[in-house]
């Protein structure tokens, strides 16, 4: 997949909370998680016990998540991070992740996807796994 389908497709996973964010100007951010190899096994429900029930995860690639924090602002979506990079640690997984919350000046979500993987800090490759 590459890397323009990967965004398309989590664009097409954002629409929702992009549509509540511009019509009622709900915050909400996400987060891209790249492994440096393919998903590891129970990572995805480790990640999925530890964030919110209205919060959504869902794998992109074969390496790679997405975390829909809905009614979250950016401070906040980085104290949940911070909860999930020690779960990953513990796991013993190598990864990269890219955050970004959704702005007033966003036209279309694949802006925010697109800060996100400007955020993986020169990792932004491994979408294309």
């Amino acid at each position: 997949m590459s890397r323009r389908e990967c965004i398309a497709q989590a664009a097409k996973l954002c629409e929702l909370e992009f549509y509540r964010f511009k019509r009622y100007q709900t915050p909400f951010s996400i987060a891209l998680i790249c492994f440096e190899e393919a998903l590891p096994e129970g990572v995805e429900e480790v990640l999925r016990s530890a964030i919110r029930r209205t919060d959504l995860i869902e794998e992109i690639t074969h390496c790679s998540l997405l975390i829909i924090f809905g009614h979250t602002d950016r401070k906040e979506a980085d104290r949940a991070m911070i909860h999930l990079h020690r779960l990953l640690e513990q796991q013993g997984t190598r990864y990269h992740v890219g955050l970004a919350a959704g702005q007033s000046e966003d036209a279309q979500i694949e802006a925010v996807i697109t800060r996100a993987v400007a955020h993986m800090q020169g990792a932004a490759s491994c979408l294309e796994c």
